[in-house]
């Protein structure tokens, strides 16, 4: 898998103002400075390491995109990087934008975002009303393993679709075997002999111990 270092730079456009270029709400304006970066480049000593593009989260600014969701995934890559600083999200975000969504942040106004807040903000406040709600619980129920996604991410995620989908009152059985289905063959087998035995034969919480668990090993 070819590995590249996604550090956000070399896009660039001019903002301001309202407009529908790229979906959702405005910022944009008609402008002839097609180089200039809307995020502020402050200095950082902060260490970008190299991060595999399929490992990212990405959005195109369609209607049927979730930019929570999105955001969410984005922050649990970061954590997973170690990329806790605001200059290292910033450097970072622009690479998961395709499509009408890069678009929409290469017209953004030059050097108008400083803080990873603000980028936040600047997206939800673009996106959040534009694209359509989606079935929530259809996504709990339909969840599968990435392939460059760890145990403890997709617990994270099972976790959040869970309380977004506001399912507290489905019982412990059916969400166990929701997320032993959303598991990879691969995973379940170790997670199995870890176990010592079968593991969908344990209480949902100590599944969670152990993906948790076989996670930090393999981080270590």
């Amino acid at each position: 898998m070819t590995e590249e270092r996604t550090n956000g730079h070399g896009i660039g456009g001019r903002g301001g103002g309202r407009g529908n270029n790229g979906g959702g709400r405005g910022g944009n304006t008609e402008g002839n400075n097609s180089f200039g970066f809307p995020i502020v480049d402050e200095e950082s000593r902060a260490t970008m390491k190299n991060i595999s593009s399929s490992v990212l989260p990405h959005f195109h600014g369609e209607r049927n995109e979730d930019p929570k969701t999105f955001l969410f995934e984005f922050e649990v890559v970061c954590r997973t990087y170690d990329y806790l600083e605001d200059s290292q999200k910033l450097k970072l975000f622009p690479s998961t934008l395709k499509g009408a969504a890069l678009k929409w942040f290469m017209g953004l106004v030059p050097q108008s975002i400083r803080t990873w807040d603000e980028m936040k903000h600047t997206f939800l406040d673009r996106y959040l009303d534009y694209c359509m709600p989606t079935n929530h619980k259809d996504e709990v129920f339909k969840m599968v393993q990435r392939e460059d996604e760890n145990l403890e991410e997709l617990l994270e995620r099972f976790q959040y679709n869970l309380k977004r989908a506001k399912m507290s009152d489905v019982d412990q059985e059916t969400l166990k075997a929701i997320l032993l289905k959303a598991i990879r063959d691969e995973w379940v087998d170790i997670l199995n002999m870890m176990g010592k035995g079968d593991i969908s034969q344990l209480p949902l919480n100590d599944i969670a111990d152990l993906c948790i668990h076989l996670s930090s090993q393999n981080r270590a």
